[in-house]
């Protein structure tokens, strides 16, 4: 992937990280009173760990920002940018973001909420101590989120940090994990708690105003029905007295004012307006023409039209400018069916203003009762004078809560919690389906308030000295449990070094059992590793010192040869003694050769990769000295041979007449022949010299041993060195065909792998395939020809596969293997040959050395009697750790 798209792709991680800090605070979590729970500063602490403290002010401005809007003062936000700050500067020198956030609003954080909401907004101290505890808390929760996503989410590879998502710290892990364990069941038990006692406290004042409200509307009926029935009797004593001043009527009129205290003045007027009687003190309340009116209105249709005898009343609040306001009651008086009078009473509003006050006794609250209009006529609050208009949303706004019920919360420049605190809940409930009145009970929140905030401060305050201890005690429990292992983990770097240089090692001992179970078998395989380099050295010792045997066997041939071919008259005998030495040297080298090999197949099979690739190249090494010795020295033995042939040649022609004893002695070793087989014989010497050098050079290409343990080379001249070690195998015979070996290598760069251990890995599939090539063609004991029509093959394809992978396939078209024997070939000791042929090991060993070393895939796929294919895929680049 391009550096571009790279940079493009963190850019827009970038982008939504910071949207996500303000969509944070805007999609909020509400606990109680208008105080949320703001999920803003998650992204933002995100932004300042992966993109520094510059990018991390810009999101924290950005977040902020919707606090002004959500609580109308700034103060939330410029804490916000402090956290980022604070957690910005302090990241280096700590990489504990929950730590370092925990330290900020312990010691930092809280004390500013505290300073702001005290002295610029002027907040009470138990409300600042709800709003500081809440925030610390919050802040915590949410550096805890922003960790939890940091370490296990694959944010941080998006956003192009591989530094922070490379690798997952157990000590980090634990001390999250801690903390969530806590703070998550907690945190959810506050919230539902804080929800259920709001539900329950609206519930309470609902079921409170409710049965207020339904007692009110009773007492304001069972008033209204006494003054009805008083009224009605006195108009029908007016009809008894046909509609006309009479004594009766005035004494009924009198004992009626004085029965009711609340009736300040009752009339009993006819149809022309003429008052008939009169009780109490005050003059006529008005005109009989204007209350006739009302009355045919309130029925629904003209006095004159009335065809049922049924009595209404219609209640009247009446202000003349003239007197203070008035409520009056008017019954019409009904005879044969028409409209012949009423019965008018003015009503003191202060006996109502009483009722209303005996609810308010014991009970916190206000009660207002008004008329069809949302006319005051009278009410417990100063701010409601009689006839004012009721309007609900006067100075507040309205939060509803059923048909009846709604929350009137303050407007103005305060926080929301100040606007909770001076709220009241209110119901608005009709004392009746024929009654003009309606009851408003309105219910402070205060004391509710008060009671809650006490309660939530308590919670708050338990939760975050919980969350405190939560952060202490699972930093030193992560770092109890992470110790060991960081301290094993030091003692093992580099083992092998330490082990040779023979350094003490001082093993940790731990509390946990599994630690020191882990601690006992690094130690009893350093021990083991240890005994093995002891092995090895002394093979490697005895190796060398048979090495030098040859050498100085090679030296004395060497010495033998100049002394005889400087004695020109032994020159037949010193040639054939020459050819005899250097032929029994060839063999002395194949056999070294040979047992260099076998040695080297059984260091395979019982010592470490690593060791083996050591051993093979010092040989080789060793080996290549006399053999550039011999190959140069060759050239020159030539010359020599010539010279002599030449000067016997000279001789001859210039001296024909040789003595009788020469005469003899050159019949008798026969000159011509000796003189025409020499030659050949030097450059067929000269051929096994260069084979002996290839395939020394072949095994020091193969064991890799003068190059870097981690090294980046060619995958091709790997397979091809170890081809050549393989060349004498793949020959015709006299028992199987020759072995066609097809190369399909591709364009390959170079590989960082471990040359001679991934050398080793062909060595062992490429003489599988060999040995089940073998078994499968061979000739029969009648024909001269292949049991199967085909020919023997091995295909060796190599490809770059994943973009940085490296694919190198085997296969063959030999034996196969069956599908039961399939899932243990890589199993140590697990051999399908006969017995004495394979010790199971090599595919063992392969398979470690590709999946465990190279961090690659080593599998097969075969049929049997189809032949079998290897296919391994390792990384182009090792990481080092």
């Amino acid at each position: 992937m391009s550096q571009a798209h790279w940079r493009l792709r963190s850019s827009f991680v970038l982008a939504v990280l910071i949207l996500a800090g303000y969509a944070g605070n805007y999609f909020n979590l509400s606990l109680f009173f208008g105080v949320d729970f703001l999920f803003g500063s998650i992204a933002v602490l995100m932004v300042v760990w992966l993109y520094g403290i510059g990018w991390g002010a810009v999101a924290a401005m950005l977040a902020g920002s919707h606090t002004f809007l959500l609580w109308g003062h700034p103060y939330a936000g410029i804490i916000l940018i402090g956290e980022a700050l604070f957690v910005g500067w302090w990241r280096r020198k700590c990489p504990n973001l929950l730590l370092l956030d925990g330290f900020y609003w312990i010691f930092v954080g809280m004390p500013l909420v505290w300073l702001f909401y005290s002295i610029p907004l002027g907040v009470p101290s138990q409300t600042v101590f709800l709003v500081m505890f809440k925030q610390g808390i919050n802040g915590i929760f949410n550096a805890l989120i922003a960790s939890l996503l940091l370490t296990h989410s694959p944010i941080p590879t998006w956003a192009d940090r591989p530094k922070i998502a490379k690798t997952l710290s157990l000590q980090q892990t634990l001390f999250n994990l801690l903390v969530a364990f806590v703070l998550f069941p907690a945190l959810t038990l506050l919230v539902l708690n804080s929800r259920s006692a709001i539900s329950n406290m609206e519930k309470t004042i609902q079921a409170n105003l409710e049965t207020v409200s339904t007692d009110l509307a009773i007492e304001v009926r069972f008033w209204h029905q006494q003054n009805l029935n008083a009224l009605k009797q006195l108009a029908e004593v007016a009809v008894h007295s046909d509609i006309k001043s009479s004594i009766k009527l005035q004494e009924s009129t009198e004992l009626l004012q004085r029965t009711f205290s609340t009736i300040d003045q009752l009339f009993v007027m006819n149809r022309e307006g003429q008052t008939l009687s009169f009780a109490g003190i005050g003059s006529t309340i008005a005109s009989y023409s204007e209350l006739e009116k009302t009355i045919t209105e309130s029925i629904g249709m003209k006095a004159s039209d009335l065809t049922q005898p049924s009595i209404t009343s219609q209640v009247l609040l009446i202000d003349d400018h003239h007197a203070p306001p008035r409520l009056v009651q008017i019954v019409p008086i009904i005879r044969n069916y028409r409209l012949v009078g009423s019965v008018v009473s003015e009503i003191d509003l202060s006996h109502l203003a009483q009722l209303l006050k005996s609810f308010t006794t014991l009970r916190e609250m206000e009660i207002t009762l008004l008329d069809r209009q949302d006319r005051v006529i009278t009410s417990t609050r100063l701010d409601m004078p009689t006839l004012s208009k009721f309007k609900q949303r006067q100075g507040g706004e309205i939060r509803p809560l059923n048909d009846k019920v709604y929350q009137w919360l303050p407007l103005g420049e305060m926080p929301i919690m100040m606007r909770w605190k001076k709220s009241f809940y209110v119901q608005k409930t009709s004392a009746g389906e024929k009654l003009p009145f309606q009851v408003i009970v309105a219910v402070p929140t205060q004391p509710h308030f008060i009671y809650l905030e006490n309660l939530y401060i308590k919670s708050l305050s338990i939760l975050l000295l919980i969350t405190a201890l939560a952060l202490a005690m699972a930093n030193v429990i992560s770092r109890w449990l992470a110790q060991p292992l960081l301290q094993l983990a030091e003692l093992t770097t580099d083992l092998p070094d330490k082990l040779l240089n023979q350094k003490a090692i001082h093993w940790p001992n731990s509390w946990i059992t599994e630690m020191n179970t882990l601690v006992s078998n690094s130690q009893f395989m350093a021990e083991l590793l240890e005994q093995k380099f002891h092995e090895i050295n002394a093979a490697k010792e005895q190796l060398e010192q048979r090495v030098q045997e040859r050498t100085r066997e090679l030296s004395t041939a060497n010495q033998e040869l100049e002394l005889e071919v400087s004695k020109r008259q032994r020159v037949a005998e010193a040639l054939q003694e020459s050819e005899a030495l250097l032929r029994t040297q060839a063999k002395d080298l194949e056999t070294a050769l040979y047992e260099l090999q076998h040695t080297q197949a059984q260091l395979i099979q019982t010592e470490k990769m690593s060791s083996l690739g050591q051993l093979v190249a010092g040989v080789a090494h060793e080996i290549n000295n006399p053999i550039n010795f011999i190959y140069g020295n060759l050239i020159h033995a030539q010359d020599y041979t010539q010279d002599l042939l030449r000067l016997v040649e000279l001789y001859q022609q210039h001296c024909p007449n040789f003595l009788s004893i020469m005469q003899e002695e050159i019949e008798a070793i026969d000159l011509d022949f000796l003189k025409d087989d020499l030659p050949k014989l030097m450059d067929s010497m000269q051929v096994g010299a260069e084979r002996i050098h290839e395939i020394v050079q072949s095994l020091r290409s193969f064991s890799r041993l003068d190059e870097a343990e981690v090294k980046a080379v060619d995958i091709h001249e790997g397979i091809d060195s170890t081809l050549m070690i393989l060349k004498s195998r793949l020959k015709a015979t006299l028992k199987h065909p020759g072995i066609e070996v097809i190369k399909e290598y591709g364009q390959l760069p170079l590989v960082e792998c471990y040359p001679g251990q991934l050398n080793q890995v062909f060595m062992n599939i490429l003489v599988n395939s060999i040995d089940s090539l073998e078994d499968k063609f061979t000739y029969n004991a009648e024909e001269n020809r292949p049991s199967l029509d085909s020919l023997p093959w091995i295909r060796i394809y190599t490809e770059i596969v994943k973009e940085d992978w490296v694919a190198i396939r085997i296969s063959d078209n030999g034996m196969g293997i069956k599908k039961d024997q399939s899932c243990k070939l890589f199993d140590p000791f697990f051999t399908t040959k006969p017995i004495g042929k394979g010790t199971g090991l090599g595919l063992s060993i392969s398979y470690q050395i590709i999946v465990e070393k190279h961090g690659g895939k080593l599998y097969c796929v075969a049929e049997p009697k189809q032949g079998a294919e290897f296919m391994i895929e390792i990384p182009l680049r090792q990481t080092r750790g």
